[in-house]
């Protein structure tokens, strides 16, 4: 009889070695924040919650990574509130968007591949924060040339020290996608006033969630992945081993050892626990900011 194999977590973002206590007071803070923070956006999560009742759109996306964390909560309470008319809640990853957008490239292929097939749909996308408008503008676009019955919600804004626009597109300075700086700033003033984006006024340059994100998730070319992998018990010595080998680039560990009285397995397991359950902590949170007197 064969042997079931065993599987390790691997941490594709290990954290570099510092205290727990460290770590667990950084955790504190974030749910600290959040609590505050939540106080602020709740009312415009019990009106996006009661928008997407009343309209009954096709899909709700989040826009990774920043708005993640909000989809669980709201997909429990749509379910909860909606049943089989709840819609479907997914997330998508809008770097893949923006980027050629800022590079004054062709958008196309990403519109066939991620928006026609939405075409002819209702389709709600989250974000956390609207800043400088190129991912509205650009996720405008994209939904128009693929015939998208689109809205966009932003629960909180950057108002204050604006970034210089043309400074966010280096590539080509002072170009977006066909559009040029004042094309570009035209296209904003109108988003801004069409009825179809709703930019809550709560004054949030850098929402929890996005922090949040960090916890359970990361980048990985272009998509968004979790942070961490299972790999079987017979790859454990790559797992843990920073030591260096022939033809591979050092590791930050190499040069790095664990907290004292620990080894790097017993870091890693620990640190995955405090994120795994600060995640959680923070979704039950924003459940409870959504149904509180709703």
């Amino acid at each position: 009889m064969e042997k079931e194999p065993k599987f390790l977590i691997k941490d594709l973002r290990p954290e570099i070695s510092r205290p727990i206590q460290d770590i667990e007071k950084e955790h504190s803070a974030l749910i600290e924040r959040a609590r505050q923070e939540l106080e602020i956006i709740a009312p415009s999560l019990k009106d996006l919650v009661g928008r997407i009742e009343e309209e009954k759109p096709d899909f709700v996306l989040f826009l990774d990574k920043g708005a993640r964390i909000i989809a669980a909560p709201i997909r429990k309470y749509l379910r909860d509130h909606m049943g089989e008319k709840a819609p479907k809640v997914q997330r998508y990853n809008d770097d893949t968007l923006k980027t050629p957008f800022l590079r004054n490239e062709s958008i196309d292929n990403i519109v066939t591949e991620d928006f026609v097939p939405l075409a002819g749909e209702k389709v709600f996308y989250i974000d956390e924060t609207f800043s400088s408008g190129k991912g509205a503008v650009a996720l405008d676009k994209a939904t128009s040339k693929a015939g998208v019955d689109m809205k966009y919600f932003a629960l909180s804004r950057e108002k204050k020290d604006q970034k210089d626009l043309s400074d966010q597109a280096p590539f080509e300075p002072g170009k977006f996608y066909d559009l040029s700086l004042d094309g570009f700033e035209k296209e904003l003033k109108r988003i801004q006033n069409d009825p179809r984006f709703m930019i809550y006024p709560n004054d949030i340059a850098n929402l929890f969630t996005k922090d949040a994100a960090k916890l359970s998730v990361i980048d990985a070319d272009g998509k968004t992945k979790s942070r961490y992998e299972q790999v079987v018990e017979d790859e454990e010595e790559n797992v843990h081993d920073y030591n260096l080998k022939r033809g591979e680039l050092p590791h930050a560990r190499h040069w790095d050892k664990p907290p004292v009285g620990m080894t790097w397995e017993e870091f890693d397991k620990k640190v995955r626990e405090m994120n795994m359950q600060t995640v959680r902590t923070l979704t039950h949170m924003i459940y409870e900011a959504i149904v509180k007197e709703i």
